[in-house]
């Protein structure tokens, strides 16, 4: 790694993006299929909030290595890392799931038979590649993150490596690659691989490890890339993303507050609103005050799961050093 590269702080833009990313995601989910025309059709977009988060962690997870100095014999303190930054608010959430759906069925007298092989799977986000469903339908982009998550951890020393053409070849091979692989929609990393490029291009134009000629032109390949591979949606996604990671310098408290607990929010904001929705429908008028009311729950839910459980986890990861 090359000891002349700049080493930036804080990123303004990235809580206010993480807060759009999982409102959008929220949005998508309940007001996407309500009877105004107008709410239905902005948010039918809301899935390209997960592209975005996405996008965000091709820019900054390789941000944090380069902070932390990562070197390659370093990487099982950085999965560890990684790990116990994740993966305690995802098994709290799905333990959730558990118990309330027993409860559900228990109020119910309905009898609830326990899937150990399903539930022991969910430990390593194996359960589509073996044929059983997730307790939540937003778990599966979870594999997709911690796919990224190894791979970075692996190439992240060519990926910043003094020899500019390093990057280069890594930059062409992967393209190719993902160009030409057609796995399953939801199994593998490949299906977004020009978000999480875009992601790490964005990374290295901002430590200064190459030039704003060098960004733009690689950029722009990835955004012909992107739009003949997923669409124009994805092409538009990547290119308002780069602009507002680069140029967005304010903050506001209230887009940091929705940043902090976005995570919260996007592991428990569809089982959240669903319980809502099921035992208090007969009491709105309309699916569109039903929906919102079901979106303000999840986020009171996800403010209070954010500070049981994700914040003890993200302090704890804080405190291992690599």
């Amino acid at each position: 790694m090359s000891n002349q590269l700049a080493r930036p702080h804080h990123i303004s833009s990235l809580n206010l993006l993480r807060g759009i990313a999982a409102l959008s995601v929220c949005g998508f989910h309940f007001l996407s299929n309500v009877d105004v025309y107008s709410v239905k059709t902005i948010f039918s977009y809301g899935y390209l909030g997960l592209g975005l988060f996405f996008i965000i962690s091709g820019f900054i997870i390789p941000y944090s290595m380069f902070q932390n100095k990562y070197e390659i014999q370093r990487f099982p303190k950085y999965l560890l890392k990684r790990s116990v930054r994740i993966e305690p608010p995802y098994i709290i959430s799905f333990l959730l799931i558990i118990l309330v759906t027993m409860i559900h069925m228990s109020i119910n007298n309905w009898q609830y038979i326990h899937d150990w092989k399903q539930f022991g799977l969910h430990f390593f986000y194996l359960n589509q590649y073996f044929g059983y469903e997730s307790y939540s339908i937003v778990y599966w982009t979870l594999a997709i993150e911690f796919q990224f998550y190894i791979i970075i951890g692996i190439l992240f020393p060519l990926v910043v490596h003094a020899k500019k053409i390093y990057p280069i070849i890594l930059f062409i091979t992967s393209s190719a690659i993902i160009w030409y692989l057609n796995l399953h929609y939801n199994w593998f990393i490949f299906q977004y691989g020009y978000l999480f490029i875009a992601g790490i291009l964005i990374f290295l134009f901002t430590v200064k490890h190459i030039s704003l000629k060098a960004f733009i032109l690689f950029l722009s390949i990835v955004l012909c890339l992107a739009y003949f591979k997923n669409g124009v949606d994805v092409f538009l996604l990547i290119l308002l993303a780069t602009v507002a990671i680069i140029s967005i310098k304010r903050e506001w408290k209230i887009t940091n507050f929705f940043g902090q607990i976005s995570y919260s929010l996007y592991l428990t904001h569809m089982e959240a609103a669903s319980w809502f929705i099921l035992y208090t429908r007969d009491s709105f008028s309309n699916s569109l005050t039903l929906n919102i009311a079901a979106i303000l729950f999840a986020v009171a839910f996800a403010i209070g799961f954010y500070y049981l459980f994700e914040r003890p986890a993200f302090q704890l990861s804080k405190k291992i050093k690599y």
